[in-house]
């Protein structure tokens, strides 16, 4: 395991070959769309291209994650933020800023939620009140975590402070359990009735790069910095890892609706029932984890 972590930490794929690659394959994938009848490629190379174009769309993502934290990006951004007050802390305050964009993100999941209910409720769909479900819980673990955030503004004893953020801690892996056992329901709408997302055109690879990059910046920080952080910021950046992994459950759908209408029926239903049951049992272990740390630390206080 640590080996693998400093190979993550140390792997810089480069922008400009990755970022290349990335269109050069996309647009190839995007043609053999268009020209599904008629590409005139056999079902093998069909299969390459589309791997060449899920790794590069994953390298470009991890070079855009590393071209941002880079120092040199950094400090053009750091002055223009010295304007404001608001801003200049945004920039500087690691923690401000990973609870300021958490309220956004808060909110965005209150009204996917929200939106999903309604519409599961009008068109009488399982599919949609599971999904609207997941994204409850999402929300309230979230909004546990911002809340209890603010309670230790007023916990001026270093040790009742480390005692709250893990108990914030032990309830979020709790709450990543019941997100679990939603996600589960999730998989098997998938598997059994071949629920699933759909992006039109070339909307699908805007997802696929904006979800590679999310689960990039994910894995980098549970690889490398999150033993620095506080208990919630660790909490905060769990859920957005378990988002992340989701994210591609979702993106494997929406790539065998666009592209997978040759593939098996079967086929389909296994690969969605193995990446489904992998993701539910990374966030599973993952739960169970943070209650066992959580514990101990607590028993030691």
């Amino acid at each position: 395991m640590k080996k693998l972590k400093k190979w993550i930490s140390g792997f810089h794929p480069r922008a400009v070959p990755s970022s290349v690659a990335a269109v050069v394959f996309s647009a190839a994938a995007l043609l053999i769309v268009a020209r599904e009848n008629d590409h005139g490629l056999p079902e093998a190379a069909v299969s390459i291209v589309y791997v060449c174009a899920a790794v590069s769309l994953t390298f470009a993502a991890w070079s855009i994650t590393l071209a941002v934290r880079s120092a040199s990006l950094k400090e053009r951004l750091h002055s223009a933020a010295q304007k404001t007050g608001f801003t200049s802390k945004l920039m500087a305050d690691y923690s401000f800023r990973t609870i300021t964009m958490t309220y956004g993100t808060l909110v965005t999941d209150i009204l996917l939620a929200l939106m999903k209910a309604v519409a599961g409720w009008y068109f009488v769909s399982t599919w949609l009140m599971v999904l609207a479900g997941y994204y409850a819980v999402l929300c309230v673990a979230r909004f546990l975590l911002l809340r209890n955030n603010r309670r230790l503004a007023a916990l001026s004893d270093e040790r009742d402070r480390r005692r709250h953020e893990f108990r914030a801690y032990r309830l979020s892996g709790v709450l990543l359990i019941v997100m679990t056992a939603a996600l589960q329901g999730v998989v098997v709408l998938i598997v059994r009735e071949g629920k699933g997302f759909f992006y039109h055109g070339t909307l699908v690879f805007a997802v696929a790069l904006y979800d590679f990059y999310c689960l990039t910046r994910a894995v980098v920080y549970m690889a490398g910095t999150r033993k620095i952080h506080s208990p919630v910021l660790v909490s905060i950046k769990t859920f957005s890892f378990a988002s992340a992994l989701v994210a591609m459950l979702s993106l494997q759908t929406a790539m065998f609706a666009s592209f997978g209408s040759d593939t098996e029926l079967s086929i389909r239903r296994l690969m969605n029932a193995l990446t489904g049951s992998a993701v539910c049992l990374i966030l599973l272990a993952t739960g169970v984890c943070m209650v066992i740390r959580a514990s101990r630390q607590l028993r030691r206080m």
